[in-house]
């Protein structure tokens, strides 16, 4: 066995076991599937980090199994793979920077009624009322994030379109995701995709643990205010907004079509209920145990089975 086989064997075990556990993600119920998606993204560079240890080891070795070729060979693919983790590390953080400039150049929202739809939704949820902050556009908008505290910002064009209860329930919903950390959450799930970007379900995984963060939102939202169909409602009117001419919905410009239509059918149908998280915890921690307990080991003899070659002092 060569270094470079070694490295691409590595990269071989830890698609095999982050793509079976992508396989059983699909399974899950929507609501456990965070923690068996962090999993899924995270397995790979677990292994990396190992074969990756045992490499430099032998790069300092007095007796080295790597040299001409392969030596060049098997470090060209780790610096690839660890530069693509810095290169994903650097984006977040100046996707991070960007998102909190824009959370704070939106003018302070001054709204009595909208902080009496919030203040009974904090108050039982036992979390601080967040600022407010108004996006002026013509385009239906909402999101939250977090800028010294909780904030939630709405567009002008929410404030002018939806009724007293439809706004309650979009609020609730941008209340679900503070209370979920959504943004934290995300954040670092997008930060283990692009560190990944070479598994092909990588970008699926991301895509349905962002479907359930919306569908838990909702279900959060229903289950406080009582009303799912204000949701639904609130939801048809972005839809409403974008099909006349054909144009992308601002409100769901990051979501799949799947994701939208599958909230209208849960709130429209009395289906929208938090998850249960058991099955995607325990699939969790057996997939992470036993890679505890395996990949050492097997990394361990594939490095044992390296040609050592010893340097000779002139």
């Amino acid at each position: 066995m060569t270094g470079l086989r070694f490295v691409l064997g590595s990269l071989a075990l830890a698609a095999l076991l982050s793509g079976g556990a992508a396989l059983l993600l699909r399974l899950v119920p929507v609501g456990g599937r965070r923690p068996l998606g962090f999993v899924v993204l995270g397995l790979p560079l677990f292994v990396l980090g190992l074969s990756t240890a045992h490499l430099l080891g032998w790069y300092r070795a007095d007796c080295a199994s790597l040299r001409g070729w392969d030596q060049a060979g098997s470090l060209g693919l780790l610096v690839l793979l660890w530069g693509s983790v810095a290169w994903a590390l650097m984006r977040n953080l100046l996707r991070l920077r960007t998102a909190r400039r824009l959370l704070g150049s939106w003018p302070a929202l001054e709204h009595p009624a909208l902080v009496q739809h919030l203040a009974p939704v904090c108050e039982q949820w036992k979390f601080p009322l967040p600022r407010l902050r108004v996006l002026d556009t013509s385009s239906p908008a909402a999101m939250s994030g977090w800028l010294g505290g909780p904030t939630v910002v709405v567009s002008r064009w929410l404030l002018e379109h939806l009724d007293g209860d439809e706004l309650e329930a979009v609020l609730a919903h941008e209340l679900a995701h503070l209370f979920r950390r959504a943004g934290a959450v995300l954040w670092a799930v997008r930060l283990l995709r692009d560190s990944v970007w070479y598994l092909p379900w990588a970008a699926r995984t991301l895509e349905l643990l962002e479907g359930e963060e919306e569908l838990e939102a909702d279900a959060l939202a229903a289950k406080l205010t009582g009303r799912p169909l204000a949701l639904a409602s609130a939801l048809g009117r972005f839809t409403e907004y974008g099909l006349p001419d054909g144009r992308a919905l601002p409100a769901f410009r990051h979501s799949a079509a799947w994701v939208l239509e599958e909230r209208l059918r849960r709130l429209v149908e009395g289906q929208a209920k938090p998850g249960s998280r058991l099955a995607g915890s325990l699939l969790a921690g057996g997939f992470a145990a036993a890679a505890w307990r395996a990949v050492p080991s097997y990394l361990a003899a594939s490095a044992a089975a390296l040609p050592v070659y010893c340097r000779i002092a002139p």
